[in-house]
This record gives C-alpha cells, structure tokens and sequence, in this order.
C-alpha cells in the first residue's frame, strides 16, 4: 500500500516515514499549500490507500477523496494530532500493542519504498520511485564522504563532540532535501533536529538563538530573504533592519549547509560574513537520485565549484552527440542511488542501457574530482556568437548595485539566432529608469549577447529556491 501524509512540516514525518518503511508500504508526502483537484491528482497518481492528515486540512483532504473516485476509508485516515471521534490518530495507534516485524522479507533492492516529487521546474512534478536500496546508498555515501573529510582532510565531525549538536531546518518535507534532513542526516550525525513548520526570517533567527543551533540547512531563497530584511550588527549579532532593537546571536553556528538550488558567488561571501565565517558546504543532488550527489570540503571550498562526486558513484560528462568529454556537457550518473524509475512511465528515459541516469544538467569534471555547474542544459544557449550560459548572465547581474534578483530565458528570433531576456528584481536603491543602464552594463560584461531586461516583483521559484523558468517563458 502507498500511505500519504498530508501536513504541514511536521517532526511525526520521520516517525511516519520508518514505520511505513518498516511495515513494507511506500511512503510519499503531499504539499499542504496543494488545492482540493491537486490533491485528488495527487492521491489517484500514487493510488495511496492510507493517509495521515493534519487535523486542519482534513476537510480538503475528504473533499478531495471524494473527488478523486478513490475508495479511502474512514478508517485509513489517521489524525497526525488531536482526536476526532470519527478518526484514530497517531496517539492512539501509539496506545495499541502491537509488534513490528524485526525483518522485512522481500527484495528490498528493487522494492519501492518511496514515490517524492520532483520540484516542476521545467514542467508539471513528476513521482520519482526510490527503493529501499537507493535510500541506504544514499545515507552510507553521505557517511563516506563525511569520513573522507575527517579522515583524509583531517577535519573536525560537526556534531561529533561531547555536546550534541543542533540542526535547524525549515525545509519542506514533501521535497527530497527537507526529507532527508529530518529523517536521514541525524541518524549520522548524532544531532538533535529542531524543525520549524515554515520559514520566518525572525522566528528563525528565534530559534538559532533559543536552542544554541550549531547547523543550519538551508536553500539559497533562505538566506536571501535573511540577508534583505536583516544586517549584521557592530557586536556581532543580526538586527532586523526594520526595528534594529531587535537582535539575535547566531554565534553557536559551526556550519552551513546549502542545496536545493545554486547559489551566486556573493551570496556564499555574505554567508560567511553573515554566520561568523563559518564552513559553508554548497551540496548538489537530484530526487532522482534520493537526494545528494556532490558536496564541498567543509574547510576548502573549490570556488565556483559545488564540491566533489561522493563515493560509491560514477560520474561522466558527455556532449550533444553523447560522446564523454573533458569541457561542459551533459552530467551523467551511476550508481545504487539511482532511481527506479518515474512513476507511471512507459520507457526508463532518462536512464540508459548501461545504468546512467541523464540528469540534464550542465558541468564539468576537473582534474581533482570538483564539479563546476552551468546550470540546465536546456539553459545552454547557442548563439550566433558563441555559446552563452544563463547562470553566467545572472551571476553577473547579481553583481550590479540595483539588482536584487534575476533570472534569464531565451527564445528564438525570425533571423534563426537567439534573444534573451533578463527579467530582473530592482532593490529598494533601484528605479525603472535604471532599467537601461543595467542593460548596457551586462551588454558590456557579456559581448556579442542580444539580452533585453524586463522589471519583474519577484522571480518565481520552487520552495526550494529554484528558479521556475517554464513560468517565464
């Protein structure tokens, strides 16, 4: 059976996600933010039969058990709080004897453990099928290249001394970053997981003050709405720039993670500044690959780079005729993270004969191990002067006094080349008059390009910080 949870962030996920797992289902997690039609699309997908609601989204969730024509019983839908006359909830299963079976017997290297969703950046989300081999591989790599770092690179264990350390997230748990943090990283570490329901610039600054965080796991969309609405004090605090009285101590951090969506250069500079010059770790993964790939040294980052491949994975670069090459190419990937396949798919593009997963994104491998990203392929653009990388375009906005924030999407002209657009996000120091300068200072920095700017309010992005270019165009 495939047992859906339907809440808002919550800590029960972890205890909801192994036992599931343990009683040999498939685990798969629904956005909250999702309509009444999205979650009987959702529900129908997975042909869920089980699924553990937030009592305040109970009335959507019958509305759309209703509409989705699936058979769900009162009886299979489990309360994750409180008590309904109506429905059991997760306090009183705690209540009921019951032993759980000490060894599941089935394959679990080709069983389905889990269905997650991938983030629709370039379309509708998609069900990625995870089996209980890839969610192993995935935490020992993590561990190897934990131990590779302590051991090789001799570097600290965060979390590994006689205090136990404090992570914080506020990831979405729907999603495979924010899964993996709450329900797989602290088996590692050790740490104590501190989980917010959802971001709040100054409840989380809260929070890191209140419980002494020492790890932070966050997305790039996180640390900018920090960075906007707070700035860093003379005593080495954060003070909200609206009411500078308040402030904050976020001096017990000892690490930062970032993934879920690039970071801008300028971005990792503020973090250090921000964090107390603190490691910064950028990691890079897929939910086709349950979640991390590739990961920096936590004292030496590479710059530009998003670390190296972790272990137990096998990794080339191959270009457009699908030939392995030492420049930027196509990323692919190897390994027994590798997923299963999509949900409902009639082919097992884009993993080929020989076990690699296509991953559509942009890179290239040096020579000692570091990964640089260009960002999607499809966000590869081959103009009549050459070939030009959005991800370069917008590091390169970033880095003008009025741009906030920026994203950039091309199309073809009559004349067969390529046009781009730069829709930009002005800061408060910035005006529409401005516009044009800032399209004749890229015009400058990036030669032979044909870029146009557009003023936008915001860019649209994933909750995890992905730029949604589909919306867009």
């Amino acid at each position: 059976n495939v047992v859906a949870v339907y809440s808002p962030a919550d800590i029960r996920f972890s205890a909801i996600h192994f036992g599931v797992l343990m009683a040999g289902g498939i685990y798969t997690a629904i956005n909250p933010n999702m309509d009444t039609e999205e979650v009987a699309q959702r529900l129908e997908e997975t042909n869920a039969m089980i699924v553990f609601v937030a009592p305040m989204l109970l009335p959507r969730l019958l509305a759309s058990i209703a509409n989705s024509g699936l058979q769900i019983p009162a009886s299979h839908i489990i309360l994750t709080n409180g008590n309904k006359t109506s429905f059991s909830s997760i306090d009183s299963l705690d209540n009921t004897a019951f032993e759980p079976p000490s060894y599941l017997d089935v394959d679990l290297a080709n069983r389905v453990a889990m269905i997650m969703y991938t983030s629709g950046t370039s379309g509708r989300p998609r069900g990625v099928m995870l089996t209980h081999r890839n969610i192993v591989a995935m935490y020992t790599l993590v561990g190897g290249y934990s131990a590779r770092s302590q051991v090789i690179d001799k570097q600290p264990s965060v979390g590994s001394g006689k205090e136990q350390g404090r992570m914080l997230s506020a990831l979405p748990l729907w999603q495979i970053y924010g899964h993996c943090v709450l329900c797989y990283q602290p088996l590692y570490t050790g740490d104590c997981a501190v989980l917010m329901p959802a971001f709040d610039a100054v409840e989380y600054l809260k929070v890191i003050e209140k419980y002494h965080i020492t790890r932070l796991n966050a997305t790039p969309s996180i640390f900018h709405t920090l960075f906007t609405k707070t700035v860093k004090s003379d005593n080495g605090k954060v003070a909200i720039k609206t009411d500078m009285s308040q402030q904050y101590d976020v001096r017990s951090v000892m690490a930062v993670g970032c993934g879920g969506a690039p970071l801008p250069p300028d971005r990792l500079q503020q973090c250090y500044e921000y964090f107390n010059h603190a490691p910064v770790v950028i990691g890079y993964g897929l939910t086709e690959c349950c979640s991390v790939l590739a990961g920096g040294s936590w004292l030496k980052p590479a710059p530009g780079a998003i670390g190296i491949i972790y272990p137990n994975s096998i990794a080339k670069v191959v270009d457009q005729n699908g030939i392995e090459t030492d420049d930027y190419g196509e990323l692919c990937i190897s390994g027994p993270h590798v997923m299963k396949g999509y949900l409902g798919a009639q082919t097992t593009e884009p993993i080929s004969a020989d076990g690699f997963l296509y991953t559509g994104d942009c890179a290239r491998i040096v020579a000692d191990g570091n990964v640089f990203l260009k960002g999607r392929m499809s966000d590869v653009f081959r103009t009549s002067h050459g070939i030009i990388y959005a991800n370069d375009v917008e590091n390169k906005l970033m880095q003008h006094p009025v741009v906030e924030d920026t994203a950039v999407v091309a199309y073809d002209t009559e004349n067969g080349d390529v046009h781009l657009v730069a829709f930009v996000v002005l800061s408060s120091e910035g005006s529409a008059e401005q516009l044009c300068g800032v399209k004749d200072w890229i015009g400058q920095h990036i030669r032979g390009a044909d870029i146009s700017c557009r003023m936008i309010p915001a860019i649209p992005k994933s909750q995890s910080g992905k730029v949604l270019r589909h919306l867009l165009k």
